[in-house]
């Protein structure tokens, strides 16, 4: 559910300079001279398909990935905005996978050698790579 919040919260920040509402249904924006966006049929498809169990619907940017400041109303992505870019993003979480599999590895050699500077470098190079990456994943 917290997606429709966020989502409502979105098109919020995005309409309210140019004086548009956010309305849950039709009759609500009909009411009010149809001078807004309606949600309610969108957000009722969200709903349906979470509750049913089915595989996430692919949407980019995705809700899941748009975060609001709600003092400033500033929004952040941290996700692709294409099905292009998904893939890239992708390919970098599983590059960071890659790169924590190595560390843990190369920890457990650093357990049977505890001396071996190369190795204490070569994880911590590798620890920053990784946290660098996941700070531009949004993670």
């Amino acid at each position: 559910m917290h997606i429709v919040v966020e989502i409502c919260a979105l098109l919020a920040s995005l309409t309210r300079p140019i004086g548009r509402a956010v309305f849950m249904d039709e009759q609500a924006c009909k009411q009010r001279g149809g001078f807004g966006i309606c949600l309610g049929p969108t957000l009722m498809f969200v709903a349906r398909h979470e509750a049913l169990g089915l595989e996430p619907i692919e949407m980019y940017p995705h809700p899941d990935h748009i975060h609001i400041d709600m003092r400033t109303g500033e929004s952040v992505v941290h996700g692709p905005f294409t099905k292009e870019e998904k893939v890239i993003w992708d390919q970098a979480r599983k590059h960071k996978e890659d790169i924590d599999e190595e560390i843990e590895f190369l920890a457990c050699m650093l357990k049977e050698d505890p001396d071996n500077q190369t190795l204490r470098k070569t994880i911590e190079q590798n620890r920053g790579i990784s946290k660098r990456t996941a700070g531009l994943l949004g993670e």
